[in-house]
């Protein structure tokens, strides 16, 4: 379940790199990659430790100077995309 109160984390078998400003993710147990827009990139940077979906937005937020409500759904549905995919998990 993915809501502002989620806590989520990385998967620790991705390895990921900056690359021309956008992160690529290689999930190694069966070589899957997935190249990340400017958003995405910044979202999965935030995602450095345990975080908060909350703060995710709110950083988002800053950055990217748009308002909460769109924020929000755009980021919650690219996290869920993310666990779909098993680069993230929600841990709380």
């Amino acid at each position: 379940m993915f809501s502002l109160t989620s806590i989520v984390e990385r998967n620790k078998g991705i390895s990921w790199r900056i690359i021309e400003d956008r992160a690529v993710l290689v999930d190694e147990s069966d070589n899957r990659i997935l190249q990340l827009d400017e958003v995405g990139t910044e979202i999965w940077k935030c995602i450095q430790s345990r975080v908060k979906i909350q703060d995710i937005v709110n950083h988002i937020c800053q950055i990217f100077e748009v308002d909460e409500k769109r924020a929000t759904k755009d980021t919650i549905k690219f996290l869920k995309q993310l666990g779909q995919r098993e680069f993230i998990k929600v841990v709380q």
